[in-house]
């Protein structure tokens, strides 16, 4: 599962998509969508430990907003209210591609 985090209401900073040793450069500008129906892409690399940034097209919804952690004190208090309720479900980054074994140019295809 990816978990992200707002950086503000176009941008999400997510990680657990990708590992560390990743090169996330073949990813860029990749369609992802959340569960939460939004769409973006991949935006760039974040950091070395394989997180990334993710531009949507809108603006988050408030609810969507309401299930994201804003930053690292956000992340621990919004842990310690999640365990209260069990109807809070994390937001998830969702991303499909296809690798065509066949194509000389090894890329990747939505």
């Amino acid at each position: 599962m990816c978990t992200s985090r707002m950086q503000d209401e176009q941008t999400l900073v997510c990680r657990g998509l990708f590992q560390k040793e990743s090169r996330i450069d073949k990813f860029l500008n990749l369609k992802v969508s959340l569960s939460t129906g939004e769409e973006g892409v991949i935006e760039s690399p974040f950091g070395q430990s394989g997180k990334f940034k993710v531009r949507l097209r809108t603006s988050l919804q408030p609810d969507t907003i309401a299930r994201l952690p804003k930053g690292k004190r956000g992340k621990k208090e919004g842990a310690e209210s999640d365990e209260g309720s069990s109807d809070v479900a994390p937001v998830e980054i969702i991303l499909r591609w296809k690798k065509y074994v066949f194509d000389p140019a090894r890329q990747l295809a939505q």
